[in-house]
């Protein structure tokens, strides 16, 4: 970790970290507050003390470095995440959703391709109906957006907030804009940006940070000239 990261405060903090959630929660806490390098930082730690163990550092490692602009680094922290020993309650489709979302916003369609067979292989498994497999299941066009809202706002009952229907309005902005209507993944990405509430400080739900991101570059020129250089690229190939 650089000096300059190393502020006497986190040291003391990373002092109390013995396993990988608390770690993780350091991680997140920095996340959250905008301290991306010292979030990056601490999650870098627990990936070399702990390795593959959990998928949770590499989630948010790549989180920090796509917000960084570091995309190809978000997108090799996330796909290591995919072998890690242990994944996330529905069996790793949120490190999934991460790596499907930098596909469909970098036009990268071999790399869509490949996470949605990984997807597929983890839908048929029981622990893929928790959530966040309904978001997977509408995004290779298992469930429509309807009953995912629904689910969603079901869990946002039991939460007291509404951090999943959150998750939701992200993934399916995305699909969104695959699919070609760049109006309405617009409008998905800056509800699920606006008006956050308190809950998000202290949650692992980073969906709202990177619509943040991504509204701003669909309402620039860059989204265009990206996607034009990536349908160049197809036909040559």
């Amino acid at each position: 970790m650089p000096r300059k990261i190393l502020t006497h405060s986190l040291l003391r903090q990373l002092k109390r970290c013995e396993d990988i959630p608390d770690f993780c929660a350091l991680s997140s806490q920095l996340l959250q507050q905008g301290s991306l390098r010292q979030a990056a930082s601490v999650a870098r730690l627990a990936i070399r003390k702990f390795g593959r163990e959990n998928d949770a550092p590499f989630q948010d490692l790549g989180v920090c470095e796509w917000l960084l602009g570091h995309e190809e680094k978000a997108i090799e922290a996330w796909r290591k995440g995919l072998t890690t020993r242990y994944r996330d309650g529905s069996g790793g489709i949120y490190t999934q959703l991460y790596v499907w979302f930098a596909g469909v916003m970098r036009h990268d369609l071999p790399l869509i391709k490949d996470i949605e067979g990984i997807m597929i292989k983890a839908l048929d498994r029981p622990r893929g109906r928790h959530w966040p497999g309904p978001i997977a299941q509408h995004l290779l066009g298992r469930l429509p957006e309807e009953s995912v809202f629904t689910l969603a706002a079901k869990d946002d009952a039991i939460l007291g907030n509404d951090l999943i229907t959150r998750d939701a309005l992200l993934y399916v902005g995305c699909k969104a804009l695959r699919d070609g209507d760049l109006s309405k993944a617009r409008d998905l990405f800056t509800r699920c940006s606006s008006d956050l509430p308190e809950a998000m400080l202290d949650s692992r739900h980073y969906e709202p940070l990177l619509a943040a991101k991504e509204v701003g570059r669909l309402e620039s020129r860059v989204w265009k000239r990206r996607k034009a250089k990536r349908r160049g690229k197809a036909q040559v190939e």
